[in-house]
């Protein structure tokens, strides 16, 4: 899930990075890609304020299975929000909201030519910056798409930091290739039986954890870029893997127009 906020329209920067015609095409077709090594230079900052954003928040009470008013509610409340849900097999996540704007070194990202190269070559000029959050996972997570906060008439793309080396037996991120196309039949029919994780294995005859996928392996440094539409999960997740988002998509009709 991702929260969505403090929308910004973001244009006429110089990009020093822009993907590749075949990494688009590679995107496009299959709802996400990893750009190896990108921020491998600067790993130790990044690290070291992510550090010290969760410092300065100590954990809170933790809640459990929230819908979405009730996240909207509690972010309305807390910087940080402890939870065991449902989608995470009832363990603990620890997130907090617009992260980035939460550290200096952090904030610099989304104006950094590489993220501005990516986001661009994927949306165009004129995209609007939809929000960070922050992650602390003691948990896996099932089955998923991201619709929280992010019109369906609007390409939204998430870029995923992780600050750990992940692999599938570690809590990597996998993928369901091709479910972003979200009116298919194909993505329809997954977001239907992978809803719920305890109904899974009766209704294909496998766990959960063998669902055809492909598991994204990372190493501090990489970038994950994936279409919100994408379905993905992690599974056999080590303690306190480090996570944060930044959130893009297309501008609205009133800045296209």
């Amino acid at each position: 899930m991702a929260e969505v906020s403090q929308v910004e329209t973001v244009s006429g920067r110089a990009s020093g990075l822009a993907l590749s015609a075949q990494q688009t095409a590679y995107f496009e077709a299959f709802g996400f890609l990893r750009v190896p090594g990108l921020f491998r230079a600067d790993v130790g900052r990044i690290e070291a304020a992510f550090e010290d954003v969760f410092a300065a928040l100590p954990e809170e009470e933790s809640l459990r299975n929230l819908d979405t008013e009730g996240y909207d509610e509690a972010f309305g409340t807390r910087a940080r929000l402890d939870s065991h849900h449902h989608l995470n097999f009832g363990g603990h996540r620890a997130m907090v909201g617009e992260f980035i704007d939460r550290h200096d070194t952090l904030r610099a990202l989304r104006s950094d030519p590489r993220v501005v190269g990516v986001v661009t070559s994927l949306l165009g000029e004129g995209y609007e910056f939809a929000g960070s959050d922050g992650n602390l996972l003691d948990c896996d997570t099932s089955w998923h798409c991201d619709v929280y906060g992010s019109p369906v008439d609007q390409l939204h793309v998430k870029l995923f930091f992780y600050l750990d080396a992940l692999d599938a037996r570690s809590g990597a991120l996998r993928v369901i290739p091709g479910t972003h196309q979200f009116q298919s039949k194909f993505a329809r029919r997954l977001r239907r039986d992978l809803d719920q994780w305890e109904r899974i294995e009766s209704t294909f005859g496998v766990p959960y954890d063998e669902i055809p996928s492909w598991t994204i392996v990372n190493e501090p440094g990489d970038l994950i870029v994936g279409n919100f539409r994408m379905i993905h999960a992690t599974f056999g997740g080590k303690p306190r893997r480090r996570l944060f988002t930044l959130n893009f998509r297309e501008a609205g009709e009133d800045a296209r127009s």
